[in-house]
């Protein structure tokens, strides 16, 4: 899927996926969720939603990138993807 936002495009064919989530609902339901975050070749961070009444892209900077990986409960594709946001105490 491509998509153009501010100027930029979007496309899930020449990005990297990092992480997918899904809500665990069967895709006929209403109530679908699927996502994955992709890095661009520009390193640049966009969801790919897919729910029941349609797709989505959507740019995230990078903090909401690494924020969205560690309300998934995926912390080692987040320390992998962004080690330089992770804190030693």
């Amino acid at each position: 899927m491509k998509k153009l936002i501010n100027g930029k495009l979007y496309n899930t064919r020449n990005s990297i996926a990092v992480a997918s989530w899904d809500n665990g609902v069967e895709i006929s339901d209403p109530a679908y969720c699927e996502e994955t975050l992709f890095k661009s070749k520009m390193e640049t961070y966009f969801i790919y939603q897919k729910k029941y009444d349609g797709l989505d892209i959507r740019e995230l900077d990078p903090v909401a990138a690494f924020e969205w990986l560690q309300e998934h409960g995926m912390k080692v594709e987040a320390r992998r993807e962004f080690p330089q946001m992770f804190t030693e105490i």
